[in-house]
């Protein structure tokens, strides 16, 4: 399976995001409704979390398990525990640990 780097950006309106392969290049560029981790809670969040990212990946014929490298920016994520849940649902969609990046979309 072809390897990428992903970066998505989700705000309490809309989400985003955008992957590359390896050399930067973009392969695709996705949009759907955003949450608030915080305020909308972790199951509305995986929700919109995989209705971003599975999709998009299924259309560029990618495995989460491929990803070498993505960052999420997400709002909401506010503390130590909101940074591990949301890490666990992208773990959940099969994205490797060492290669996951979660903090608050301010960052």
């Amino acid at each position: 399976m072809k390897e990428y780097y992903a970066g998505l950006d989700v705000g309490g309106t809309s989400g985003r995001l955008k992957i590359c392969d390896l050399s930067g290049k973009v392969l695709g560029e996705f949009t759907a409704p955003g949450c608030s981790f915080n305020t909308d809670g972790a199951v509305k969040s995986r929700l919109r979390y995989r209705d971003l990212v599975l999709p998009a990946l299924l259309k560029q014929n990618l495995a989460p398990g491929s990803c070498r490298g993505i960052c999420v920016a997400a709002s909401g994520i506010d503390s130590p525990s909101d940074e591990q849940e949301c890490r666990s649902i992208f773990e959940e969609m099969g994205f490797l640990p060492d290669y996951l990046m979660v903090v608050n979309d301010c960052e």
